[in-house]
């Protein structure tokens, strides 16, 4: 078994009937992800480092960051609580394409990131030239 499964993450899997190059220019064109993620989406471009707002209908709104974009490939998107006092969890979102017969299989997975305190470890993380504790953000 996988960390991912033990720790609950959710899987989805779709056969899109489209090739993997049109499936990609709707997953990179924020206006398309609504109606896929979320009932509306703010978010300019889908680029390392954009922010925006998803919001649904039934008032659910989640701040979102996109951390990683491999073009005709994955998408990695952070969702985070969008007001203080929203106590669902932060998460990362990946979107990955691949080729499947005469489509393309989507496959979503949702992981739930945990912020864990390092104390006194040295750790690979790199701040100001040197590795030290502090806090440390994983998907679980």
């Amino acid at each position: 078994m996988r960390l991912q499964d033990e720790c609950g993450a959710v899987r989805r899997e779709r056969v899109l009937p489209a090739d993997r190059w049109t499936a990609w220019e709707l997953l990179a064109d924020p206006g398309e992800l609504e109606g896929w993620l979320a009932d509306e989406v703010d978010l300019e471009l889908v680029e390392e480092g954009a922010e925006g707002t998803f919001r649904w209908t039934d008032g659910s709104v989640r701040r979102v960051v996109v951390e990683e974009v491999v073009p005709g490939r994955r998408l990695a998107l952070r969702w985070e609580a969008a007001a203080p006092g929203d106590d669902a969890p932060d998460t990362l979102v990946e979107l990955t394409l691949d080729d499947h017969g005469d489509g393309t299989l989507l496959r979503v997975v949702e992981l739930q990131l945990v912020v864990l305190e390092a104390h006194g470890a040295e750790l690979p993380v790199v701040t100001g030239g040197r590795a030290g504790g502090g806090p440390v953000l994983l998907a679980a």
